[in-house]
């Protein structure tokens, strides 16, 4: 199990989440991947954080893991 990322670079801050929970799932559904995604975004709605989040790898599409970037303003 990989231990989730989280580090400041280029003026962003990045999550890193090097295994999924669902992976034998995700070659028959890509919902996986977009539940995981909406739970990320989400969480700034939830917790009122001002900014914004973007996905830039997926395990699904054969990355070592999935990376979130995101923007507190």
């Amino acid at each position: 199990v990989t231990m989730p990322k989280l580090n400041f670079e280029h003026g962003k801050n990045y999550l890193y989440l090097g295994n999924c929970p669902w992976m034998s799932e995700t070659s028959a559904s890509p919902i996986f991947c977009l539940i995981c995604r909406a739970i990320i975004i989400r969480s700034f709605t939830w917790t009122s954080l001002k900014g914004n989040v973007e996905q830039n790898k997926c395990i699904l599409n054969g990355n070592k893991d999935c990376s979130f970037d995101f923007k507190l303003f």
